[in-house]
This record gives C-alpha cells, sequence and structure tokens, in this order.
C-alpha cells in the first residue's frame, strides 16, 4: 500500500461527506469514465475481476458518470464521483486483486 493511495481514498471519503464549494471538473469525469470503462471490460472478460460490481451495474455507472456536466456540476454530482471514487480506491488500498468482489 502507498502513501499516496491512502491520501487519495481519504481525499474521497472527505469530499464525498462535505460536497459543498466543490465542483466535478472535466480531468475528474474523464478519469473516472476511464476507470469504469476498464472495469466493465474487466468484469467481462476476466475470471478474476477486480470490480465490486457486476458488468451491468457497472455499465449503469458508467452511463450515469457519462452524462454528468462539470461546467454544471452539483453536491449531487460531486457526491456520485467521490462516492465511485472512494469505492474504486478502497480496491486499490484495501483488497487483493485475486478476490471476487462481484456483487
Amino acid at each position: 500500500m502507498h502513501p499516496t493511495e491512502v491520501q487519495d481514498f481519504q481525499y474521497w471519503a472527505h469530499k464525498q461527506l462535505f460536497p459543498v464549494n466543490w465542483r466535478v471538473t472535466d480531468e475528474m469525469q474523464s478519469e473516472l469514465i476511464e476507470t469504469l470503462q476498464y472495469l466493465v471490460t474487466d468484469s467481462e472478460i476476466s475470471v478474476s475481476s477486480i470490480s465490486p460490481w457486476s458488468f451491468s451495474t457497472t455499465r449503469e455507472m458508467l452511463s450515469v458518470v457519462e452524462q454528468l456536466r462539470p461546467s454544471t456540476s452539483t453536491e449531487y454530482s460531486t457526491t456520485i464521483v467521490a462516492r465511485l471514487m472512494h469505492t474504486i480506491l478502497e480496491l486499490r488500498v484495501f483488497v487483493q486483486p485475486s478476490h471476487d468482489f462481484t456483487m
């Protein structure tokens, strides 16, 4: 576990709890879209997928994130991004990739 991963994990936990005065940026949305695209593919073709969700659930989340508009984001958008990033980073920080966590 790398210190920056733990720091990122704590950052997103904080943003999830306190989304006020913080907006989703294009870069954040792009990073989350790319991560979800990877997890969609991983959950569909890998026997030992690290995705915490099923293929269909991950695709639905990807669809939601793609519809966000960073230029007009609200606390709701912030919470969506923060919760997803927090969950994804939780896998990187605390979970071994050999486990199947598909829900």
